[in-house]
């Protein structure tokens, strides 16, 4: 009977240890994940970038079934060139981006950096160009979201996982002088 008392109260203790550790988990995903995962999610981002570069968006240039360019951002504190590959919508001469991070609570750095720096360089297969953003709003952040959703569904599940409003990203092509092509400025 005492042998079976101890093993009682050593499975609650066991379960409890076992959901922390399961909440501890959690959250460190919740804040990009663990140490050893980080590292490998970069080693694979460092790849995909070379490759697409190398290969003119012909390899790494689509992902489940959406097209990917590399979006080059200035670094809000460090200045630096951070480029990362997105799956995108594009629209007419403009490219949509959502800023979703997988559903994360926190925003994600490229977009931190480009509402530091709205200047940013895109390529999109073997063309680079040089792109201004902005930040969608109201009814037209609402008409952008349902097609945004319409091409990738899991976007509508990072919006509830996220616990905040994903921002829709409007990117806009410059002309050769640096500035706006007047043509695409009505929306």
């Amino acid at each position: 009977m005492k042998a079976l008392a101890v093993e009682t109260l050593a499975t609650p203790r066991r379960a409890l240890d076992q959901g922390r550790a399961a909440k501890d988990l959690n959250q460190a995903l919740r804040r990009g994940g663990t140490p050893g995962a980080r590292t490998l999610l970069k080693l694979i981002g460092t790849f995909h970038r070379a490759l697409y570069r190398w290969s003119d968006g012909r390899l790494g240039g689509q992902l489940r079934g959406g097209p990917v360019l590399l979006l080059t951002t200035t670094g809000r504190t460090t200045g630096r060139e951070r480029t990362w590959p997105l799956s995108y919508l594009s629209l007419d001469a403009e490219v949509v981006l959502i800023a979703s991070a997988h559903g994360s609570p926190s925003q994600p750095a490229w977009y931190r950096n480009l509402r530091a720096h709205p200047f940013v360089r895109v390529q999109q297969g073997g063309t680079i160009q040089t792109m201004i953003s902005r930040v969608a709003q109201g009814t037209e952040r609402a008409r952008l979201w349902e097609r945004v959703v319409a091409q990738y569904p899991v976007a509508d599940a990072y919006q509830r996982n996220a616990g905040r409003e994903l921002p829709v990203v409007l990117l806009r092509p410059l002309d050769e002088e640096g500035e706006f092509e007047r043509s695409r400025l009505a929306v």
